[in-house]
């Protein structure tokens, strides 16, 4: 995966551990800086979480119902064997497969960060 593809607190995992779902800390090009690694890894080693209820569960985010983020209403529509699920926001409809694909939509239609994380500051708050 293209570091480009990514912004900071983007969930994402190794393809030489897929078990290990972590979160981008630093972006430089061609490397990601994972929060639990000691050293950048390649670019080619980064690979997307697959959007399951089960992962956006654990962050607080609902599936299958609607509700409300940074003022925008939001539907993500996840069914049992299929390889993408459906993201509405308001009134864009976007086909997404990867938990990083969802935060980068609903960040730039909402301007809100669907899954926070407390190591890592957004630029746009002034911090």
């Amino acid at each position: 995966m293209k570091s480009t593809q990514l912004r900071l607190g983007n969930l994402v995992r190794l393809t030489t551990d897929p078990t290990c779902i972590d979160h981008v800390l630093i972006l430089e090009p061609g490397q990601v800086h994972l929060e639990s690694g000691n050293d950048f890894e390649d670019e080619g080693n980064i690979s997307g979480v697959v959007l399951r209820e089960k992962i956006i569960g654990m962050y607080g985010i609902p599936a299958n119902s609607w509700f409300y983020l940074g003022g925008s209403r939001i539907y993500i529509g996840i069914a049992q064997g299929r390889s993408h699920a459906q993201l509405h926001i308001d009134k864009w409809m976007f086909h997404v497969r990867y938990v990083h694909e969802l935060q980068n939509i609903a960040f730039d239609l909402t301007g809100q960060e669907i899954i926070t994380h407390p190591n890592i500051l957004s630029p746009y708050e002034g911090q």
